[in-house]
């Protein structure tokens, strides 16, 4: 299977994730996930190593402060460009569809 490179560091973050849980260790990914299908992942690493899996949205609900925040974030990462305002109002965020997944049954 063909994987693009958009997904790279979800797919290393889930194996990481997914050995550590294998070697009985706690596992916090914090990782923005917009869409349906990276919540998934994670849902399924944890299902996979038989544990439980609990998602956290931290929402900022002032959106002059979040515009703020955003317009004034400095790249910590050379070369990398940070999103603008209109890029974040334009990202797509699907409805998380539950917060808990327990893979023990």
């Amino acid at each position: 299977m063909r994987h693009s490179i958009a997904d790279a560091g979800y797919r290393v973050g889930c194996a990481i994730a997914s050995d550590n849980l294998s070697l009985g260790k706690t596992v916090i990914a914090d990782a923005v996930n917009p869409m349906i299908i990276s919540r998934k992942a994670w849902r399924q690493v944890a299902d996979h190593a038989r544990t439980t899996a609990v998602e956290v949205e931290m929402i900022c609900s002032d959106a002059g402060k979040h515009k703020r925040r955003v317009e004034l974030r400095k790249p910590d990462i050379p070369g990398l460009k940070n999103p603008t305002w209109k890029d974040v109002l334009a990202r797509i965020s699907q409805t998380h569809l539950g917060g808990v997944s327990s893979g023990a049954d």
